[in-house]
């Protein structure tokens, strides 16, 4: 038995701004090489995600003036709305069938945002209408930035739901500097975009507090499409999504989130689809994923800021999800230093990516990174690597925080075709990757078997390029 308490982090200060946060209880858990590990992590946090429950309330956005013909702004008419539910008690926002153009919409608790059949939420294409800043993470370090375009901090039983449709408008026109410098009608703004950055880093290296983090002039650092922030009891389910201007869904320091049902189309350079970030108790279930960036990715926190926070992402379940197209079908990191553990992803399909699976960190981020199951899944074509753990991502091997990575299973997969490797597992001489299991797996056609240094591996019943491996450990030399 292993107890996964033992190598629990002390909570960081994030936690007492977490919405009826508690200290994780001690509890025992299969080693990851059981075959019942998956059966038993599904329960835990399942019982751990409860669906938001609201009042029997409702009131459609039109009431408050709000036109749908697509040009008049109806951000004011929305908060209306939304103020309503909350004096009544709380309720369901209704946006009705129609074209309705907004600026950022604020959530509370209590309040289901439903956006109807055959309604649109047009999302301006003017940073402006983000503005004030409200306090957010940027790739993962906290700043003072341009409000998500759907947001809610400290809020409690919150859902925005569908079945219609949020259009963020990130397109080649539009004024949100991307990292390939293409923005809307604006000059080539890549080397401001990258100077924003790196004065945000040293602001947070240098504990400069939150508040004095401003990067909201200029537009530089686009926001999150969805963020909820240090809320409890999150659904976001139905809505199909498209153009962000940057990460499409991306909780963080939550508590119990479902994301069910999303069809998630991004194909500006920067989105990423679901991107829980420090949060714990999560299901992403049933969702079909498109975009240029990572499908799904878990995060917690980049370098000194993370270790500051020093919350992991934890408990995460996902399945039934379809991933059609990404750089990344499921990953972790790079922002790791608050840690990831307990992810089980099963009965997915995933399409073409670079890598389906990818843990990537580096000696600057840190973290732990443990108990990962993926089982049951299907993958067309992985154009480098099926699975890919680099320890050297970004800034590469330079730092004294090195991660942590260990108990890592794969079982019962089918590749059509990797590129380059099926494995690609790249651990450091004095920062072994340890538990790394692959079972009951067949490969059918790679550029080669793999690409391992310095990691312990087990392969079991493994088939690549009609090589068999009933039994096979490869040790760290």
């Amino acid at each position: 038995m292993v107890n996964d308490a033992s190598m629990q982090q002390p909570a960081g200060r994030a936690d007492l701004g977490r919405v009826g946060y508690q200290r994780p209880m001690p509890r025992q858990l299969l080693t990851i090489a059981d075959e019942d590990w998956a059966q038993s992590a599904s329960e835990h946090i399942l019982s751990h995600v409860s669906t938001p429950v609201f009042p029997d309330y409702s009131v459609e956005i039109t009431a408050h003036g709000a036109l749908g013909d697509g040009s008049t702004d109806s951000t004011a008419a929305i908060a209306r709305a939304i103020d309503e539910c909350v004096r009544m008690g709380g309720g369901r926002v209704i946006v009705p069938e129609g074209t309705f153009l907004t600026g950022a919409i604020h959530l509370q608790s209590n309040v289901e945002l439903h956006v109807g059949r055959g309604a649109v939420l047009l999302f301006s294409r003017d940073p402006d209408r983000y503005l004030p800043g409200v306090h957010t993470r940027f790739e993962g370090v906290e700043l003072i930035n341009h409000s998500p375009f759907i947001y809610a901090r400290g809020a409690e039983n919150v859902a925005v739901t569908g079945p219609g449709m949020l259009d963020g408008q990130a397109d080649r026109e539009c004024r949100w500097p991307w990292p390939d410098g293409d923005t809307a009608g604006q000059c080539d703004a890549a080397a401001e975009r990258a100077e924003a950055i790196s004065q945000l880093h040293a602001m947070a290296d240098d504990g400069l507090p939150v508040e004095q983090r401003r990067i909201e002039a200029g537009a530089l650092l686009p926001p999150a499409f969805i963020q909820f922030y240090q809320c409890r009891n999150v659904l976001i389910e139905g809505v199909t999504l498209r153009r962000a201007p940057q990460w499409s869904v991306h909780p963080v320091l939550c508590e119990s989130v479902r994301i069910r049902g999303l069809h998630i189309d991004g194909y500006s350079p920067d989105s990423d689809g679901c991107t829980p970030e420090s949060c714990r108790h999560v299901v992403i279930e049933h969702c079909t994923l498109a975009v240029a960036g990572n499908c799904i990715a878990l995060r917690s926190g980049r370098n000194s800021d993370g270790r500051r926070i020093n919350v992991p992402c934890e408990d995460v379940l996902i399945r039934h999800c379809t991933m059609t197209a990404g750089r990344g079908g499921v990953v972790i990191g790079s922002e790791t230093s608050g840690g990831v553990r307990n992810l089980l992803v099963h009965d997915c399909r995933f399409a073409e990516h670079d890598v389906v699976l990818h843990i990537r960190t580096n000696a600057l981020r840190g973290g732990v990174i443990e108990n990962v199951r993926m089982q049951n899944v299907v993958v067309e074509r992985a154009v480098d690597a099926f699975m890919c753990i680099d320890l050297c991502d970004d800034e590469g091997d330079v730092g004294v925080y090195k991660p942590l990575v260990h108990n890592i299973d794969v079982r019962r997969v089918t590749v059509g075709q990797c590129g380059e490797h099926a494995l690609d597992l790249q651990g450091l001489p004095d920062d072994v990757l340890a538990g790394i299991t692959i079972s009951d797996t067949l490969f059918n056609r790679a550029g080669a078997a793999w690409r391992i240094d310095n990691a312990d591996v087990a392969l079991s019943n493994v088939v690549i390029n009609d090589a068999h491996y009933p039994h096979r450990v490869l040790k760290a030399t």
